[in-house]
């Protein structure tokens, strides 16, 4: 299966930044068992659970993560420069498809975001990207703090 839903219910107020993310490692993991269930079958039993319409899904956003950096994984790749991109179709089947891609220089992380434009504005966008960045910052400067905490901070 391409993609699986991952819905963690998480208390901001008293989860810390390193316990959400160890909670949501360990569900991932849980559903990486089932990563040869049919997809079509699991989006017709998504439209059957939450009564979605003809084409319609559960989530409004999706976001993978690229994380490998090709140099740090293949040590006879070092004097061989290359370059990573996400290319979208401009099909956008649901509201939001984020993901997150490591840059082969640094190592440093791209987003790249595919929506739909009835759903979100270029500036809108842009916020989000710049309220998510945020977070990260202080998540990982602070990942003994909750997760409201973080929110609040930002």
């Amino acid at each position: 299966m391409h993609c699986l839903p991952l819905r963690t219910v998480l208390d901001p107020k008293t989860t810390t930044v390193l316990e959400s993310m160890q909670i949501i490692n360990r569900e991932q993991q849980d559903m990486f068992i089932h990563a040869d269930y049919p997809t079509l079958k699991a989006y017709y039993e998504q439209r059957m659970a939450y009564k979605g319409g003809e084409g319609a899904v559960y989530e409004s956003v999706a976001f993978t993560y690229q994380p490998a950096s090709m140099k740090k994984l293949v040590s006879y790749l070092k004097d061989i420069p290359f370059k990573s991109r996400w290319y979208s179709s401009g099909k956008q089947p649901m509201p939001m498809y984020i993901t997150a891609m490591h840059r082969p220089g640094d190592g440093g992380l791209t987003f790249y975001f595919g929506y739909q434009s009835a759903c979100a504005t270029p500036a809108e966008i842009e916020f989000l990207y710049y309220f998510a960045g945020r977070v990260l910052f202080r998540s990982i400067e602070n990942p003994d703090k909750t997760v409201q905490e973080i929110i609040d901070m930002t």
